[in-house]
């Protein structure tokens, strides 16, 4: 201790010579002796008034107990500066930050915050959702589907797009998939692209091991999970009887008198289990080893025709974002295959229409956005795969061009509305339902908006005995044309609604963040838009935002909406020409999953109408 206290035997040896200059008086008496600040006599024992004879305030018996303390906390200080250092570079990241995952099951959100918390970033949270939700959910995505996702990185503002959306085979032929039962055939089967994405973008941007991010779902898998609502009511509506009547699907979802489990009837899916064993030792085994040996055995022998050296070709294709304005928001999307562009389009036109804060319950406003809605849709039909669309680039800079919305905006007539969908540019949209999407982020500002599909409930509703994984039937998403820009070829990715969404304000970066994302098949567009406009123009928290009755038209003669939607704007609408029908909410209500960010202050939210409870965050 000799080091921590020379500085105060420096002290004392600069004491050492110095007068006792104390003042004196005297009582009346004569024998009783006071300082000039009134102190006792033994004051005059003290350090600060010894003779140079005297030892330093550290020094004498006296004193001892004063000498333990100083020296005590001194080390003490020095302990907890060097812990307090110790933790800014050891202690995971996320622990002290802010970060939120939304999804539609709240047990997979809770494990991807866990994820965070561990100290993984945004890309590990979503890839652990992602593969919780396939176990959850095995109606909405998984192991035989595919996808897309975004990552943007705010802080340095830079922005990565994934495409693993399922591919057709090299055997696919144009006119095979017309037949009316097609949607739950093997030929609609494309590649699946769900682990290649996920493990590409790991590789990219994951903290914590694969293994981690994996192994939890294998659990899941092996020891079961309680039937979710959305499940449940997947099952009653739009399972196929005869399918689920087989093994393995029978076993896993029926009960013993053969009726479909429903909310909280637990179940196990052992077979995926062990799949997900080999994903998280080996991902590449599933296209290039013996993983993928087992995978194409058993889709041949259902009767499909992706080959060995289909999965070997599949490659998950990096995606160049695209961006659109609505007022001083910067949306970030993602181009064809995926449905960014046509959210761009009508973002763009929202801008140019000039809408504000108090227009919330104007007719007029709905009216000009139900008409937005039907110029994006009839546009739609100008987009498809760019791996086979030379000119796909430039379709998409036009479509997205200010210009364009400009010439778009002046079409709406205020007055009325058009039954023919050529008035808007294109047919209607051949139709889509099963999503799930997982928005993320992280207290170091790395977003993720992760979308994963099938395509229809259940996909093509086949499970590989061996395997448990559930088959897509995604090539039904190509035109039956197969001149358009999303006709089906060998190799092609069909055209999607997904749209996964960022927001952010490019002049005040901190003010404002969103990220999104929906699940609803064609109508995710349209649920999207809804969203942002609430949030961006009326200025609604997240959970306002997303929660607002909401209208739909994809070219149809009736424009969809959800209950509580304002009578008064209603009437305005149908003297417009609008056809309004009443949608009940169904398992296939397009439902949003959000995240937003105000300065410090993080706010997650999952669509009410998934009913698979609230989103998670710290």
């Amino acid at each position: 201790m000799e080091s921590i206290e020379q500085p105060f035997d420096s002290l004392a040896r600069l004491r050492e010579g110095e007068t006792n200059d104390k003042l004196e008086l005297i009582d009346s008496a004569g024998a009783q002796k006071y300082t000039a600040n009134g102190s006792s006599p033994e004051a005059e024992n003290s350090p600060l008034h010894q003779s140079k004879t005297t030892n330093s305030i550290l020094h004498g018996p006296q004193n001892h107990g004063l000498r333990v303390i100083i020296i005590s906390s001194i080390v003490f200080a020095l302990a907890v500066t060097v812990a307090l250092i110790l933790t800014i570079f050891l202690e995971p990241k996320q622990i002290h930050g802010h970060a939120a995952v939304s999804s539609q099951d709240s047990r997979c959100s809770q494990l991807g915050l866990n994820i965070l918390k561990q100290g993984g970033n945004a890309v590990d949270g979503a890839i652990a959702t992602a593969f919780c939700y396939s176990v959850i959910n095995p109606g909405h995505g998984g192991l035989g589907g595919g996808g897309f996702a975004l990552v943007h990185d705010h802080k340095f503002k830079k922005s990565w797009g994934y495409n693993f959306r399922e591919q057709a085979p090299a055997a696919s032929v144009p006119d095979m998939i017309t037949a009316s039962n097609a949607n739950k055939s093997m030929v609609s089967v494309g590649v699946p692209g769900f682990v290649k994405g996920l493990h590409v973008m790991h590789s990219e941007h994951g903290v914590l091991p694969w293994k981690d991010l994996v192994h939890p779902s294998i659990d899941l898998a092996e020891y079961g999970v309680m039937v979710a609502q959305e499940l449940s009511e997947l099952l009653e509506r739009y399972a196929d009887r005869k399918l689920f009547d087989q093994e393995p699907l029978r076993s896993i979802f029926q009960t013993r008198d053969g009726s479909f489990k429903s909310v909280n009837n637990t179940y196990r899916i052992p077979q995926l289990a062990r799949t997900l064993e080999r994903v998280r030792d080996d991902p590449e085994s599933f296209y290039t080893g013996s993983l993928a040996d087992e995978f194409v055995a058993e889709v041949k022998a259902a009767g499909g025709i992706i080959t060995l050296q289909d999965m070997k070709d599949y490659k998950v294709e990096a995606m160049d974002v695209v961006e659109a304005k609505l007022k001083e928001m910067t949306m970030i999307g993602l181009p064809p295959p995926a449905g960014g562009v046509q959210v761009g389009l009508m973002l763009n036109m929202i801008d140019k229409l000039g809408w504000k804060k108090d227009q919330e319950k104007d007719g007029l406003l709905y009216h000009q956005l139900i008409e937005t809605y039907k110029f994006g849709y009839g546009h739609r039909s100008l987009l498809g795969d760019p791996a086979t669309n030379p000119g796909m680039a430039a379709t998409v800079a036009a479509l997205l061009k200010p210009e364009f919305a400009d010439g778009l905006v002046a079409l709406i007539d205020n007055n009325r509305t058009f039954a023919d969908p050529a008035y808007y540019g294109g047919g209607v949209p051949v139709p889509d339902k099963g999503t799930a999407q997982i928005s993320v982020i992280d207290s170091a500002e790395v977003m993720v908006s992760l979308s994963m599909s099938l395509n229809d409930p259940f996909g093509n509703q086949v499970m590989l005995p061996s395997l448990g994984i559930m088959l897509n039937n995604e090539l039904m998403d190509f035109d039956q044309n197969a001149s358009s820009p999303n006709g089906l070829l060998p190799g092609k990715r069909p055209l999607s609604s997904i749209a996964p969404t960022v927001l952010i304000n490019e002049e005040h970066p901190c003010n404002h963040r969103l990220i999104l994302g929906g699940v609803g098949g064609i109508r995710i567009t349209t649920a999207l838009v809804e969203t942002i406009v609430n949030s961006v123009v009326f200025k609604k928290n997240i959970s306002s935002a997303v929660d607002a009755p909401r209208l739909h038209n994809q070219l149809d003669p009736y424009t969809l909406y959800e209950a509580g939607f304002n009578k008064k704007i209603r009437s305005v609408l149908e003297a417009k020409g609008h056809q309004l029908k009443l949608e009940p909410l169904t398992p296939f209500s397009p439902k949003v999953m959000a995240v937003e960010k105000t300065n410090d202050d993080v706010k997650a939210f999952a669509d009410y109408r998934t009913r698979g409870g609230p989103a998670a965050q710290f």
